[in-house]
């Protein structure tokens, strides 16, 4: 098609240059009510097909706090997605 067909929204902790046909929010936490406010204010109102994350902590070096860390932001990320996904979309 010679018209974009997705809407694209990316969100880091550290600086994102920008990319034609993508929104970004920099130095941004996505684990962060005030993020996710935003995010939510730029979606569709019907919510979107898919949730690509690749959200992980900063590597303590303690095993037992580091998986703790790393489950509590998949968990946080599973329910920002419940509210914005459209039914049968997917969180990755």
């Amino acid at each position: 098609p010679d018209s974009p067909i997705g809407f694209l929204i990316g969100v880091d902790l550290l600086h994102i240059p920008p990319l034609d046909g993508a929104h970004f929010l920099s130095n941004s936490d996505l684990t962060d009510p005030a993020t996710q406010t935003h995010v939510r204010a730029l979606l569709p109102a019907a919510g979107v097909d898919v949730v690509l994350s690749d959200m992980a902590p900063n590597a303590s070096g303690f095993r037992e706090l580091d998986h703790e860390r790393g489950i509590l932001i998949c968990l946080s990320m599973v329910d920002f997605a419940e509210k914005i996904l459209r039914p049968g979309g997917s969180l990755v």
